[in-house]
């Protein structure tokens, strides 16, 4: 996309910082700010994927127990005697 007159300008990091990118002016070029913000949601989801897959490999993740889900509950107005017979409940 062609920049025009009025167009804020950011300066995007090609390769970003915490993937060994440099700090220093080759690393740098400018965007839109859609476009610059749009990459950087990019590159976040990426860096936490890489994260997620790294400490699955070297065996660091946290299991997550699985959430147990709440019973239907039971028919209030019936209830069970001592023989095993049910009878509604007055």
């Amino acid at each position: 996309m062609p920049f025009e007159d009025g167009d804020k300008i950011e300066f995007d990091h090609v390769i970003a910082l915490i993937r060994d990118g440099e700090d220093a002016e080759s690393n740098l070029s400018p965007a839109h700010v859609r476009c610059h913000k749009r990459k950087s949601k990019d590159d976040a989801y990426e860096i936490a994927k890489t994260r997620r897959l790294e400490k699955i490999h070297l065996g660091t993740a946290r299991h997550r127990p699985k959430p147990k889900f709440q019973s239907r509950g039971f028919n209030k107005t019936l209830r069970k005697r001592m023989d095993g017979t049910v009878e509604v409940r007055e």
